[in-house]
């Protein structure tokens, strides 16, 4: 039986200061690991000291996002090469603001996915929805699109189980 994962991100929303704070206050009070998986993921900047903090590694630290390269001229992008490097298990990919504000399309989200397989991490995937899909009655066939395209081209090794 497979182990259920909680995650959750914080988006821009904390410094190092309150990610210290955070991980100090909770990292020893979440549930049992081989129970219930919990991570919570933050920006590239937090991440070593949210690691710093967790001496237990109860509470898994993932990252909010990464490029799909590894290395290169990518001023500002966070290279999934370095986050497997600190240890981190899992990188969150498809946000539906980054979506929305970057303009990330399937086809880049594909490519971050094959980004953090490639460097032995497990991609967590988001997907996004409008009200008007919803109400249009649309929101399984735009998330199911979401999905494929995203994880478009991966191995059967590397295909999403239940």
């Amino acid at each position: 039986m497979r182990i259920p994962l909680i995650a959750g991100n914080w988006k821009m929303n904390k410094t190092i200061t309150d990610a210290r704070a955070f991980m100090q206050t909770v990292s020893e009070r979440v549930p049992d690991p081989a129970e219930v998986e919990t991570a919570i993921a933050a920006p590239a900047i937090l991440l070593a000291s949210m690691l710093a903090e967790n001496p237990g590694q109860r509470l898994r630290v993932a990252a909010e996002n990464c490029y799909y390269e590894d290395s290169g001229a990518y001023t500002g992008e966070t290279s999934p090469q370095a986050l497997a490097d600190m240890g981190i298990p899992y990188v969150i990919c498809g946000h539906s603001e980054r979506r929305s504000y970057f303009n990330e399309t399937n086809d880049v989200i594909n490519r971050k996915v094959h980004a953090v397989y490639r460097n032995q991490m497990t991609p967590i995937l988001c997907c996004d929805e409008t009200m008007g899909r919803l109400e249009a009655g649309e929101k399984i066939h735009w998330v199911v699109s979401q999905v494929t395209g995203a994880l478009k081209a991966l191995p059967k090794s590397k295909r999403v189980s239940s």
